[in-house]
């Protein structure tokens, strides 16, 4: 791998002979996905995805202002910046992408002109749903933002979350009317 390793020979009875050497990478020959996409929810910004330039060995190699492109397959980019410019260290870093879909197997293909292109590991994106107790006002989710809803008779309301906001409600199986959120 590249780096500045001590190369250290030694034998019985003769004093030990080290060096430092210099191994640098390759020529920039293809991307693989260093921070492949991760599941996420409709309306949510994906998890930041990073693309790293490598030589024909899998080695990481540090080559800024390269162009790289991000299409998404099985799907719609709702938003996001689709080309990324490769930083000192050859990464690629995208961090505002959107989709407004739900979908299943999804994945990206990463490109650059002169360079081997890299398909990502396969994703998820989902509708976040919601239970909420009917005596509860507030439902705490994973996210530091909450929704309130009023309080209705019966077990629990089913919301369906939409980019912060509810799109569909349902009642449990005991309800008489939808929850009202607010």
């Amino acid at each position: 791998a590249p780096g500045t390793p001590t190369l250290t020979a030694a034998a019985s009875g003769i004093p030990s002979v080290g060096q430092m050497e210099t191994i640098t990478p390759a020529a920039p020959a293809k991307l693989a996905f260093s921070t492949p996409p991760q599941d996420s929810y409709v309306g949510m910004t994906l998890a930041p995805i990073v693309v790293q330039v490598q030589d024909s060995f899998g080695n990481p190699v540090p080559d800024s202002f390269v162009p790289v492109d991000l299409t998404l397959n099985g799907g719609t980019l709702a938003g996001g910046t689709t080309t990324q410019w490769t930083d000192e260290h050859g990464q690629a870093t995208f961090n505002d992408l959107l989709i407004l879909a739900p979908g299943t197997g999804l994945n990206f293909t990463a490109s650059a002109s002169g360079l081997a292109s890299a398909v990502s590991s396969n994703f998820n994106v989902t509708y976040r749903v919601i239970v909420k107790e009917a005596t509860l006002n507030t439902i705490s989710m994973d996210q530091p933002d909450s929704w309130k809803g009023g309080i209705v008779p019966g077990q629990y309301d089913i919301a369906q979350i939409d980019n912060s906001s509810v799109t569909t409600t349902r009642n449990g199986p005991d309800l008489g009317s939808p929850a009202t959120w607010y």
